[in-house]
């Protein structure tokens, strides 16, 4: 029986077998007490149950001299990793991890289990024809494991059955016989897998793999003293990403061609339209490319990269149809927002940015409506203008405050009743909407937008609008001296952003988003 392949020498024994479950375990493992027990409860108690398997600790030095493994975690399941090819392969989940992690200590559904010990009904393992006597001496395991998750049986990890195993030197292993079952594996499973664990990662079951749903946001410039929006709004962004166990990385520009390092990403999400999703490097499978224009609708569509984005956001129906009608593309829907723990109503003032109304943002040569609208000289009002470069516009330069470090942006805000919007040539015709409109709501001021389409499209109308100097100047005249009025617009549209306009939000949107394309791909 030894001259037998592997996967037909375990049929035969699992044939002979009079119980009604099977344990196939390696003898390499060493058991702990009530560790079958375990087990068997397990597969007792769960409705539908395909196999069982335990947490394996490595316990003691065999063949090698690894120490730092010691007591460590060996497997608590099988995970795929894919390779850059597009194949997968299997590996033990959770291998190195301490004990006490918290992954670790609870049950849960597997795709597969350790393939060194599993538990599983006898008739269930013959619904299959037992173990694919294909496979030479690999992954027979695992395709049995998913098989049976395919067709809806759970298969569970079990954290207190104990089992261990000493840390030995990788073994030699025929490279040939091994080629043939991962080609093997991988014919019969790569396109379940490629989908599978993807969307198992997007929403963080752990199912197929523990490891986090990667994100990287491809931005100008990272940092305490960035000044560029694009960074701001990924920060944001990736804050409410975070919360829901992604993690999240910037590939800033900075004149590296690190930008486009996507190494481990599962999906890169592109702020900048000089980003070319064609020369993104990675060593794993290629990441999903996503474009977010939120402004310069024009340039974007005009690089000839455009169309290798597999999804495109835009932030305003009008941005939604210029794209769709001049490129190959066919955008959703995906606005600005605020995030809430940083704008807030519970901030502090502060002294030196106390104003009645003020203005963030930079100058940058380029023609800004507020130059030729805004003339704090006229109105009795103190007026702050906060960001890079405004000491070059003379009638703004007793009214410059200087550049503003992001993080003390929230203390502008609150130390302000009204704060005043440009939306400038490049965002306003398209109706994209600032976000220092959504944070300085959320914050609890006023705000005044010059962006018509924009305001009437995300606000339907409840936020005030000025086309002129005139417009302005009645509108602060009228907000700054009828404060119960103001109060009252900024209470309602502090709700309203609240709960529709804010990164947790946009957060949900985008994973939505995800898994329908993981879907249909």
């Amino acid at each position: 029986m030894d001259s037998l392949p592997y996967s037909e020498r375990l049929n035969r024994a699992a044939d002979s077998a009079n119980g009604e479950y099977l344990v196939f375990i390696d003898g390499k493992i060493r058991t702990s007490q009530d560790w079958l027990n375990n087990l068997m409860d397990v597969a007792l108690k769960t409705p539908n149950i395909g196999c069982v398997g335990g947490k394996i600790v490595y316990s003691e030095l065999g063949s090698s001299s690894e120490k730092s493994k010691l007591y460590k975690i060996r497997s608590i399941g099988t995970e795929f990793i894919q390779t850059s090819d597009g194949s997968f392969k299997e590996v033990p989940m959770g291998n190195g991890l301490e004990l006490s992690s918290p992954v670790c200590l609870k049950s849960n559904a597997r795709a597969s289990i350790s393939n060194e010990v599993i538990l599983i009904p006898k008739n269930r393992f013959l619904e299959f024809n037992g173990f694919d006597e294909e496979y030479l001496e690999n992954f027979q395991v695992s395709d049995l494991c998913l098989k049976l998750t395919k067709k809806g049986y759970k298969n569970i990890y079990h954290p207190n059955s104990l089992l261990f195993i000493a840390i030995q030197n990788e073994p030699d292993f025929n490279k040939k016989i091994y080629s043939a079952d991962s080609k093997l594996f991988n014919n019969n499973w790569r396109e379940f897998l490629a989908k599978n664990v993807l969307l198992d990662k997007i929403e963080g079951r752990n199912i197929y793999s523990i490891e986090k749903f990667k994100l990287g946001f491809a931005v100008s410039e990272v940092g305490e003293n960035a000044s560029a929006g694009d960074y701001f709004t990924a920060k944001e962004f990736g804050e409410s990403l975070k919360s829901m166990g992604w993690e999240v990385k910037f590939l800033a520009r900075e004149g590296s061609d690190y930008w486009y390092d996507a190494s481990n990403l599962d999906v890169v999400v592109s702020l900048l339209y000089t980003f070319d999703p064609r020369r993104i490097r990675s060593s794993t499978a290629s990441p999903i490319k996503v474009a977010w224009p939120r402004n310069w609708f024009d340039r974007w569509v005009f690089f000839p990269w455009f169309s290798s984005y597999d999804l495109v956001f835009t932030p305003s129906k009008k941005s939604q149809e210029y794209v769709r009608l001049n490129s190959t593309q066919d955008p959703f829907l995906l606005p600005l927002a605020t995030n809430p723990s940083r704008f807030n109503m519970n901030v502090t003032k502060n002294d030196k940015y106390m104003s009645d109304y003020c203005f963030t943002g930079s100058y940058w040569n380029d023609p800004r409506e507020i130059i030729d609208i805004l003339d704090p000289s006229e109105l009795p009002y103190r007026f702050r203008l906060f960001g890079k470069n405004w000491d070059e516009i003379a009638k703004f330069k007793p009214y410059f405050g200087g550049f503003v470090n992001y993080s003390d942006i929230p203390h502008v805000y609150a130390s302000t009743k009204i704060v005043v919007d440009d939306a400038n040539r490049a965002t306003k015709v398209y109706g994209s909407v600032n976000s220092r409109v959504y944070d300085a709501l959320s914050s609890g001021a006023l705000v005044l937008t010059n962006g018509r389409q924009g305001a009437e499209e995300i606000f339907m109308g409840m936020l005030p609008v000025y086309e002129s100097k005139a417009d302005l100047n009645n509108l602060l005249e009228h907000f700054l001296e009828k404060d119960d009025e103001r109060e009252e617009l900024i209470e309602k549209l502090q709700k309203f952003v609240l709960k529709n306009h804010t990164y947790l939000n946009r957060a949900e949107e985008l994973k939505h988003k995800l898994i329908k394309y993981v879907e249909a791909k």
